[in-house]
């Protein structure tokens, strides 16, 4: 291979057409015309006597030396914005550039609307691409390999070459609909165990979790009538059933709110979790991601919004614990 035929545009391209599995949106993602990307394409297939890109038929797939180069790519990329971030400050009114972070679905709800309204007001040039996170996606992985710049989830603790900061502590509430006729006044112990349940698994399938832990220690149980994996789904199911769920406060207090549920005080101590965001080393001293990282540190410090209205004794005290 002819190494001077090799520039550093022609890596921006490559890196967008492996992620971008689309010649159109390659294009746009590095500002050139779809035409001009096609040639691109061509010259890296030429170049490293690869296809990189097979047509199949849900549409274009990286071959594996494909995938192979585009990591090389990223990480040759991230190491020449490092150096133009060290010779000069971070600009976020001015600045262009695109942040990679992988989210789980909740950490997506509850920071990615204030994180778009703080960059649309200080940093109107900055792009956000959110990849999913999962089991099957490992974010670690996708630090050390270059793929993202941040990962926001609830990590273990661990050394090494990647970087954790907690955000904030999560806690558990119990939603249930108004006119609930199991629930009355307050939510009992033995209401919260013979009332039937929703629960959202992650990652699919689940009916176990910290609060069957919680109910474990006083020799109790629960029944689990519905287990999804999204956030988004179960609110409605409460608020169409005479189901109860327990959830994280940051979003049970936006469905109740939304949906008119009461947000009601679990009458079993449960264990919450705390919300991390996760880095490479080899960006602990690039402006961008140091300021972008500030942000999300900031943004994790604000108080859940009040957007329930507590309807009982009980829960006015659940209005002001954090």
């Amino acid at each position: 291979m002819d190494i001077r035929k090799l520039d550093f545009r022609l890596l921006k391209c490559l890196d967008a057409l492996i992620s971008e599995c689309n010649v159109t949106r390659a294009a746009s993602r590095v500002h050139l015309s779809q035409p001009a990307m096609s040639s691109a394409l061509k010259r890296l297939r030429d170049l490293f006597q690869d296809p990189l890109l097979t047509r199949m038929q849900r549409g274009l797939v990286p071959t594996p030396r494909g995938v192979e180069l585009a990591r090389s790519a990223q990480a040759i990329l991230q190491s020449v914005e490092a150096m133009a971030s060290e010779t000069g400050r971070f600009e976020p009114i001015t600045a262009e550039r695109t942040f990679r972070i992988a989210m789980t679905d909740y950490s997506g709800f509850v920071l990615l609307p204030p994180l778009v309204r703080r960059l649309q007001a200080e940093a109107p040039h900055i792009n956000i691409a959110v990849s999913p996170m999962d089991r099957r996606i490992r974010a670690d992985e996708l630090l050390m390999d270059g793929s993202i710049d941040l990962a926001i989830s609830n990590f273990p603790v661990l050394s090494g070459r990647l970087r954790t900061r907690e955000l904030f502590r999560e806690r558990f509430v119990c939603l249930a609909r108004k006119n609930n006729p199991t629930i009355g006044k307050r939510l009992t112990l033995a209401k919260f165990t013979e009332t039937s349940h929703a629960f959202i698994s992650p990652h699919g399938g689940g009916f176990y979790g910290a609060t069957d832990d919680a109910l474990a220690a006083l020799d109790r149980a629960r029944r689990i009538a519905v287990s999804v994996p999204h956030f988004l789904v179960a609110p409605f199911v409460i608020a169409s059933s005479d189901l109860i769920m327990v959830a994280p406060e940051r979003v049970a207090r936006h469905y109740a709110g939304s949906l008119g549920l009461r947000l009601l005080e679990p009458p079993v101590r449960i264990e919450g979790f705390t919300v991390s965001q996760r880095w490479h080393e080899r960006t602990d001293h690039d402006a961008g991601a140091v300021w972008l990282r500030a942000l999300m540190v900031d943004l994790g410090a604000a108080r859940p919004r009040a957007t329930g209205t507590p309807d009982s004794a009980g829960n006015r005290r659940l209005a002001t614990r954090r």
